[in-house]
């Protein structure tokens, strides 16, 4: 047996493992000291010395937590040098190098615990106790007295059966390291693993608040929690704790997420991103655990964010309101996340992200302050926010744009659009600028996207024919003469600058483009929605005119939309004199509900006037198709003429389009139905 001299200046358990020998006199080692009661790395040294008398000296593997090794090798030097500390290993230095990596972050950087593993893994061992029982299983068979196929010496099966075990042999042989590297691993991995339906943005860019425009309330409300990251002492003198956590409501596409990664990057600290519908499974109590493993990993790698995409999927209200079905699984894993988030340290430097679009079916437990603390609302971006976020994705692509590209013109154009729709927006204008060869993206390209964005993709096969295409383009002269007349009555309007009958997928089989107002409009007076319950009617309109009241179904979504104003105008804005300020939906549910309660109807006043928003309603879009006919009726000419011109060109625009529209005439029925306090009866009415 070869002595082995070795001296520690704390001699912690270490596990020595013969590996294999190679053919050096002597080999020496430095070694970190580990320090068991701070659980860190200790930069002074320990050495531990090997003289061997023969040619061949061992090789040593030490397993110190993460499975890091540290091996002796030659240095082909005398001791003198080693013992003066001239040489040291490479491993060494590089686990200085990544200690000195986990230290940037700030005031909460702790030193990574190191755990002991072991050799071999649960799942190797299982493998292996396989491949014993399958063995016993083939030597029992072997036995006497068990007849098998191809056992007669006689039978040519024999053979067949010699082959078949020198193929099981081979996949034996194979089997262990498939299996537990691959298969085994995925399945820990996807049923219990902490890492379970997670991601770190350590592995992809690091967004900061400089990539993100257009929420500038939000990134105000977030940035107070990048500064308690960062400088956690100002508003611990004062008593203050952080939240626990930040619910972000908005439409889908506004940003949220990005939001959450902003945060992370800027406070540099680990971001555990996670979607709630996986934390729902088939089997009950796998939903809580993922959210143990989670929060768990989050501690530990403390300080830490963790971003719940979509919360809404397992923190539905449970007072039976949103609940239709009962779920032990989705209510078990609400339990198991409200129970982690009351139990954070008050000082614990781990937040909760959470984003949802649906924040009125969440459960109240989950909403009151200790757990959600602040609810930031991430809204649409107005004007100037839209041409911040045009200017953002214009730099991050390096779009070369034309002259006559101005930012702040298509951010007029993209009222009600959301950050995700124009990023798509300027990627679709740069792919529309490529098919075309072209150097530079114009402002044609902008205007293009914008239209595929609102009405779709014009189809190049599908053309329309005969009849079908007389119809369409007398439906969208229609349109564009009835629209023309209200912008006339009332200023500040925007006018029709196109038109097309080319089909666009979708379903559409004509386009009218009305721009939206220069500025973002936040209210809506009710000369301005008879108004556009006019101009939506307006197609129907030029259908029962021109071809004396044979209509088509192609105004299906110009009446649902037509509908829809008119049943909100009567029942939730109070718009109608007959019914008042009252709101319908409230007196249907029993009246608002604070308490999250399940609400009482009222009763017998209830059917009645369900009926009468019913007639009231009804009322009000025959009025509004009867004043779009008076409207028809006095412009035939330029009903005709535009009619003509776009069944023969299929798209009408510019000048050419402007030079019909001057010439409509607005009729004083308009201005009765949409100034006046009482619609117009309709013919039919008079006589009843």
């Amino acid at each position: 047996m070869l002595p082995l001299e070795h001296h520690f200046r704390y001699h912690p358990p270490l596990t020595l493992t013969k590996l294999k020998p190679f053919s050096r006199a002597n080999s020496r080692v430095s070694l970190p000291h580990i320090d068991n009661s701070f659980h860190r790395f200790n930069p002074n040294p320990c050495r531990f010395r090997c003289p061997i008398s023969s040619n061949d000296s061992l090789r040593f593997g030490l397993r110190v937590g993460h499975r890091a090794s540290w091996v002796c090798r030659s240095t082909g030097e005398p001791d003198s040098a080693a013992d003066s500390g001239e040489k040291k290993t490479g491993s060494s230095s590089s686990d200085e190098d990544a200690d000195s990596n986990r230290r940037k972050g700030g005031w909460w950087s702790r030193w990574r615990r190191w755990r002991w593993q072991p050799l071999i893994q649960a799942q190797e061992i299982g493998v292996l106790l396989m491949q014993i029982g399958i063995a016993f299983f083939v030597m029992r068979l072997l036995r006497p007295g068990i007849p098998l196929p191809g056992s007669d010496p006689r039978s040519s099966t024999v053979f067949i059966a010699l082959f078949y075990a020198a193929v099981l042999a081979g996949l034996l042989h194979r089997f262990p390291v498939s299996f537990s590297q691959h298969t085994a691993g995925q399945i820990w991995n996807r049923k219990s693993g902490p890492s379970a339906g997670t991601k770190s943005s350590e592995q992809g860019e690091t967004i900061t608040f400089a990539d993100i425009a257009g929420v500038d309330e939000a990134k105000e409300e977030l940035e107070e929690i990048v500064e308690f990251l960062r400088n956690p002492d100002r508003y611990v003198r004062l008593g203050a704790r952080p939240p626990r956590g930040v619910l972000l409501v908005g439409l889908p596409g506004t940003g949220k997420t990005l939001l959450a990664k902003a945060v992370a990057g800027e406070a540099d600290v680990p971001f555990i991103s996670c979607s709630a519908s996986e934390f729902v499974e088939l089997y009950v109590g796998m939903g809580a655990s993922r959210v143990r493993d989670l929060f768990a990993r989050a501690k530990r790698e403390a300080p830490s964010i963790i971003f719940i995409d979509e919360i809404d999927a397992v923190a539905k209200s449970r007072d039976g309101k949103f609940r239709i079905v009962s779920n032990d699984e989705r209510e078990q894993t609400l339990n198991q996340l409200l129970t982690e988030m009351d139990g954070f340290d008050s000082n614990s430097a781990v937040i909760v992200l959470g984003a949802t679009n649906r924040s009125d079916v969440l459960d109240p437990a989950l909403r009151r302050p200790g757990r959600f603390d602040r609810v930031v609302m991430v809204e649409a971006p107005d004007r100037i926010g839209r041409e911040a976020i045009l200017k953002v994705h214009v730099s991050k692509k390096e779009l070369p744009l034309a002259k006559n590209v101005d930012l702040s013109d298509i951010a007029c154009m993209t009222t009600g659009f959301t950050g995700a729709d124009l990023a798509n927006l300027v990627n679709e204008a740069a792919l529309l600028a490529g098919r075309q060869n072209k150097v530079v993206v114009e402002k044609l390209d902008f205007v293009q996207a914008v239209e595929r964005s609102i009405a779709g993709i014009e189809k190049k096969t599908a053309k329309l024919r005969g009849s079908e295409k007389a119809v369409v383009a007398r439906h969208e002269a229609g349109h564009a003469v009835v629209g023309t007349a209200v912008a006339k009555l009332l200023p500040g309007q925007p006018r029709v600058e196109k038109l097309s009958i080319l089909p666009r997928s979708g379903g559409a089989l004509g386009f009218t483009y009305i721009p939206p107002t220069t500025e973002d409009r936040y209210l809506l007076f009710v000369d301005e929605l008879h108004g556009r319950l006019v101009t939506l009617l307006g197609g129907r309109a030029a259908e029962e005119v021109v071809f004396s009241g044979r209509v088509s179904t192609g105004a299906l979504d110009d009446i649902r939309q037509a509908t829809d104003m008119a049943y909100k105008a009567i029942a939730e804005y109070g718009l109608n004199q007959t019914i008042g300020p009252v709101s319908i939906a409230t007196l249907s549910s029993g009246g608002i509900d604070d308490s999250g309660g399940a609400a009482v109807p009222w009763g017998r006043d209830q059917g009645h006037l369900v009926d009468l928003v019913q007639k009231e309603v009804q009322t009000l879009l025959q009025s509004a198709l009867a004043i779009a006919l008076s409207i028809i009726r006095a412009n035939p000419a330029v009903l005709d003429g535009l009619g003509a011109d776009l069944e023969e060109k299929e798209k009408v625009e510019g000048e050419e389009l402007q030079k019909w529209l001057r010439l409509v005439v607005a009729p004083t029925e308009l201005a009765t139905f949409v100034k006046g306090t009482q619609p117009p009866l309709l013919p039919s009415q008079t006589g009843s």
